[in-house]
């Protein structure tokens, strides 16, 4: 799609950083606080309760048999599939974008770092508490993370990370337990749900940087000029790997 300015819109991000003595570090920030506006040409319809769907008879004639299942199934569709079409008029309008506030507080202990993290949506009712316990060794970690979500859902997720200063990839899932029992029940060929719906999910992430680490001057461990020595083209590609100077 090529990208045009039919839609524009304006977006505002911010956040703060606090590191007290004692280690402990607070973040706080606001993402995407903005507003949309929509070309005249956009479509907009009235859900205000114009039909109700969810009371369909099973027939319109007394003497005509019942509808099956299935039937009833498509007419639902017809008439939900009717709301939006029947009354959609092409308008301009203003939407709000998804905002959100974000905290988050950590501390680090030996190979132990604790951290609560909150993230809430600014203009709807959703949001999500977690606490990441974070445990590392060497260059690699892994997390386990339970989560509470603002519409009463409790998971538990894990995540795995190897990370250098100049690499770093990792791969976890934020429902591990719901994706434990699908991916049991796909290799069993059994995709009925014990309880509940069934429902998987994982992310993973690769992340390379080329050159020095990035440091402050006053701090740096390196200045261009000093104790350089040649290296060749996949030498210096393969010190991504390596650990800080």
């Amino acid at each position: 799609m090529i990208p045009t300015f039919k839609n524009p819109g304006v977006a505002l991000s911010f956040g703060t950083t606090y590191t007290s003595k004692n280690g402990i570090i607070i973040i706080a920030n606001i993402k995407d606080l903005g507003v949309i506006r929509w070309s005249k040409s956009s479509y907009t319809s009235n859900f205000d309760n114009m039909l109700n769907p969810a009371i369909i008879p099973e027939y319109n004639n007394p003497d005509a048999p019942p509808l099956t299942p299935k039937q009833q199934d498509q007419k639902i569709k017809n008439q939900i599939t009717d709301i939006v079409k029947n009354n959609a008029v092409n308008k301009s309008f203003y939407t709000l974008i998804n905002a959100k506030a974000d905290f988050l507080i950590s501390k680090t202990y030996s190979f132990y770092t604790p951290s609560i993290i909150a993230s809430k949506n600014l203009f709807y009712n959703r949001g999500d508490v977690a606490i990441v316990n974070k445990f590392h060794y060497s260059d690699f970690s892994i997390s386990a993370i339970p989560i509470y979500n603002f519409n009463n859902l409790f998971l538990f997720g894990m995540q795995g990370m190897y990370q250098t200063p100049n690499f770093e990839f990792f791969i976890g899932s934020d429902n591990l337990l719901k994706t434990t029992r699908t991916a049991y029940a796909a290799i069993k060929t059994d995709s009925s749900p014990k309880s509940g719906y069934n429902g998987a999910s994982f992310y993973m992430g690769l992340g390379i940087k080329f050159g020095y680490t990035v440091e402050h001057p006053q701090n740096s461990s390196y200045i261009p000029g000093l104790d350089d020595q040649d290296s060749s083209f996949f030498k210096r590609i393969f010190s991504i790997f390596s650990k800080k100077r």
